[in-house]
């Protein structure tokens, strides 16, 4: 008997699989990808909300710790999620777990070019508000999908800079990118 159930069980997961594949073909666009936990659309951003947070190897406690970041508003791509765990990709693409209680919804972004000028309006004919440096991490206000240029504010400025320059858009989640 139950062997006959797991025979059943493995026939409807195989279906299911089958499905899905048959969803994301060539021929048809991919279906939208929903977190099993949230319900949110996966890849999405996201945050670390935590002055210290463990990235590990798998979503559990009993999994090694890779690595531990010290940046809170540090943007993260959700690729999963498994309970209470998110896999993550950083910026270098570097990936692993993180407890969601580390994490926050807040949308930040990180200058990945040199140097950026924080424009008034989008264009690069605005007046110039600020510059920032490689690295620095700021809020995202608004980054429209099919717009070179998003509205952020870092240091106490608020501004626009040319989606190019930052990651942590829409576009970086759609795409898989990192940079």
């Amino acid at each position: 008997m139950r062997e006959a159930t797991l025979a059943r069980r493995a026939v409807v997961l195989l279906g299911v699989g089958l499905g899905r594949a048959a969803a994301a073909s060539p021929d048809r666009p991919s279906p939208l990808v929903r977190g099993t936990q949230t319900g949110l659309s996966l890849p999405r951003f996201a945050s670390i909300k935590a002055s210290v947070a463990n990235l590990r190897r798998g979503p559990g406690l009993r999994y090694p710790i890779d690595w531990v970041y010290h940046r809170p508003g540090l943007p993260v791509l959700v690729l999963r999620e498994f309970g209470d765990w998110r896999q993550l990709r950083m910026r270098d693409r570097t990936h692993g777990w993180m407890h969601r209680g580390l994490l926050s919804s807040q949308r930040t972004f990180l200058v990945t070019a040199v140097t950026v000028v924080l424009r008034a309006s989008p264009g690069t004919g605005t007046r110039a508000m600020a510059r920032l440096q490689h690295a620095v991490v700021g809020r995202l206000r608004r980054c429209a999908p099919d717009h070179a240029w998003c509205e952020v504010e870092a240091g106490g400025y608020r501004g626009y800079l040319r989606r190019a320059d930052i990651w942590g858009s829409d576009a970086d989640a759609r795409a898989g990118s990192a940079g």
